[in-house]
């Protein structure tokens, strides 16, 4: 069954189908009677009532399903080397731009960089703390989860900029602290390992998303279609999550859900692999090619782990209800772009929407 939610192409798509000789119609099969309803620009979002009986028959695959005709491996060295080139290339060429920024990389510039990130650090995330003003609309259960649970209003993402001023001011007092510690490095290197590691992730996850055929992409589609659905952001109707939650006592917690061995998208090493194996590649260029110092390639490893850890945990919360963070507008909306990205092939950069926008890959509503 296949149906559009837009109009954009609406009519090269079914000139292309009546080109092929295939059907330019949808049709849909409830309660026994069959109902055939033309693909228009009036299938809307605003027209909930043909979604509403659209979704239960979102397809989705279960079991063995996944398994059947499923081609070689063949493409993953190859999206690997890809992330691994691009990262190394873009850490190489700023460091080799910024080299000339001398006096940033003597001990008192150093230091006037740790002292103005750290002091905006702590006013972003004394802004991250206030409450929203916003009213917590309660769950309705009739309208599931197509517009989420205690989320911010549609479109909205005014607050997102300070949780991003909050980790760049992070980063770069990181960075600070590194480059004061290994005097040869230049302040900028942590920050630079910082963006590398962005883009491995959003290339990885565009490559879990459209580079069909491989493992990859198989179980990361068991995450989007069988655990949390377009039409169940939150796995009310699934078997594996409902189980998990019967298992523990107690709601998640960001220190929970940031344990490495438990809590990740899939636990699986053809999975999470490549993005590590990227990462690894990454430092390990940077100490052999790019010289840069032992100690920086600990602190970039140490800032890497940190990194995956709470970027998972907060990938994770965002499919639990009543988690400890709702009450703050910026991750209502974070969670907001993350549901889109359940929709849609957008948002791929999870925290960071920088990246989406530079990408053009942002969706602020749907």
């Amino acid at each position: 069954i296949q149906y559009s939610t837009t109009h954009h192409g609406l009519r090269a798509k079914r000139a292309r189908r009546r080109k092929q000789g295939r059907p330019t119609h949808v049709q849909l099969i409830t309660s026994g009677t069959s109902q055939i309803i033309q693909t228009t620009p009036s299938v809307t979002m605003e027209n909930s009532s043909i979604l509403d009986s659209c979704e239960h028959l979102v397809p989705t695959r279960t079991g063995s399903g996944f398994k059947k005709n499923l081609p070689s491996h063949a493409n993953l060295p190859g999206t690997i080397m890809a992330m691994v080139l691009l990262s190394t290339a873009i850490v190489y060429s700023i460091l080799s731009s910024f080299s000339l920024l001398t006096s940033v990389n003597k001990v008192h510039g150093k230091i006037v960089v740790l002292v103005t990130s750290s002091s905006s650090l702590l006013v972003s995330s004394y802004l991250m703390s206030q409450p929203s003003k916003i009213t917590e609309t309660p769950y309705d259960a009739e309208r599931g989860t197509w517009f989420g649970h205690r989320m911010s209003p549609e479109g909205d993402w005014k607050h997102i900029p300070i949780a991003l001023v909050a980790t760049y001011s992070f980063v770069f007092a990181y960075g600070a602290v590194a480059s004061l510690v290994s005097p040869e490095t230049n302040v900028l290197v942590i920050p630079l390992f910082y963006v590398a590691g962005l883009i491995i992730f959003y290339v990885w996850h565009v490559a879990a998303h459209m580079i069909k055929g491989v493992e990859l992409h198989r179980l990361h589609m068991i995450h989007h279609r069988e655990h949390y659905p377009r039409h169940d952001f939150y796995g009310d109707q699934s078997e594996f999550v409902q189980d998990e939650k019967k298992s523990r006592d107690t709601l998640h917690t960001m220190l929970s859900l940031m344990n490495p061995t438990g809590n990740s998208t899939m636990k699986s090493v053809a999975h999470e692999g490549p993005i590590v194996v990227a990462i690894a590649s990454t430092i390990i260029f940077s100490r052999i090619v790019l010289s840069v110092s032992t100690i920086t390639c600990i602190f970039a490893l140490l800032g890497y782990t940190f990194m995956a850890m709470f970027g998972s945990a907060i990938h994770m919360s965002f499919h639990e209800r009543n988690f400890q963070l709702e009450p703050y507008a910026w991750y209502r909306e974070l969670r907001s772009l993350h549901m889109i990205h359940h929709m849609e092939h957008k948002n791929y950069a999870m925290v960071n929407i920088l990246l989406d926008f530079v990408f053009c890959s942002l969706l602020i509503n749907q």
